[in-house]
């Protein structure tokens, strides 16, 4: 009789440890497109020495971020031919991945924008801005959101969480070098809401700020009560699951530091524990 209660027990501690999992896991981040903007004629044409500015500007940037902690900024051409552009990755994303999102981004730019005077791409794991005037150091608020329309309507119970999550961020990320944050509440005891914000570096803790509390304000009906959106700016950019959507390992922007806690490790810490309870009960 012992060794059946002894079974029950372990069979009720494993299907607790799976729900476990499932409420703190982790769903696979895939790299894609979200969006863009063109400023200028559609059908703009660049002579030869502003194309080759445009194109040696887009491969500098692409080159130089992920050897440069996942961001760039810099100019190509002189006098009225001179572009500016800058380049960032997400702060949780490897050199590799930079690297490979900021080429995506360049041949995006090139197949969407063409010779229009500016432009910015956005995906999820970079961005790519260039311009005929200079941005540097200064914030705006042009942005898109995206929703996930195929997730219910958050818990009015969650709400006041979440916004307390995205608030809290708000506040942190403009505090690291890298304008970068990642945060986690808990929902309920299967439940997490994960959170991430980040702002271009070319702009000041002050502005990073600014930028941040603009993009809420700016998007607050589009995201409204939703599970899952993201919006991308020009400065500025946060997210909001109810799955853990960033990496662990913050390779490159923050040279290999963890972020965010190692759930799994702390979940088997919590299973052997309370096994061990159950056994010598």
């Amino acid at each position: 009789m012992s060794e059946f209660i002894w079974i029950k027990k372990t069979l009720f501690l494993t299907t607790s440890f799976l729900a476990l999992l499932c409420g703190y896991g982790t769903q696979a981040d895939v790299n894609q497109v979200t969006g863009w903007s063109c400023s200028g004629p559609k059908n703009a044409t660049l002579d030869a020495d502003s194309q080759a500015n445009l194109d040696t500007l887009l491969k500098s940037l692409a080159d130089k971020a992920p050897k440069n902690n996942g961001f760039s900024q810099t100019h190509a051409g002189k006098g009225g031919k001179r572009l500016y552009g800058l380049a960032q990755c997400r702060g949780d994303v490897s050199a590799a991945d930079c690297r490979h999102c900021l080429r995506n981004a360049t041949w995006t730019s090139s197949a969407q924008c063409g010779a229009r005077r500016e432009g910015i791409v956005w995906l999820r794991w970079c961005l790519l801005r260039y311009s005929d005037a200079i941005f540097f150091g200064t914030w705006d608020r042009a942005g898109i959101a995206k929703v996930n329309q195929t997730t219910p309507l958050e818990d009015p119970n969650v709400v006041p969480s979440g916004v307390d999550l995205m608030n809290g961020l708000v506040g942190t990320a403009p505090r690291h070098v890298s304008m970068f944050d990642t945060n986690a509440v808990g929902v309920g005891p299967l439940e997490r809401r994960f959170g991430m914000a980040q702002c271009t570096r070319d702009v000041d803790p002050a502005g990073c700020r600014e930028c941040l509390v603009a993009q809420l304000e700016t998007f607050r009906a589009r995201i409204g009560n939703r599970r899952g959106w993201e919006i991308y700016g020009s400065s500025c950019s946060l997210w909001y699951h109810d799955y853990r959507f960033y990496f662990d390992s913050v390779t490159a922007n923050q040279g290999g530091r963890r972020y965010s806690a190692n759930w799994f490790r702390t979940a088997v810490i919590v299973m052997a524990f309370l096994l061990h309870c159950y056994i010598n009960n």
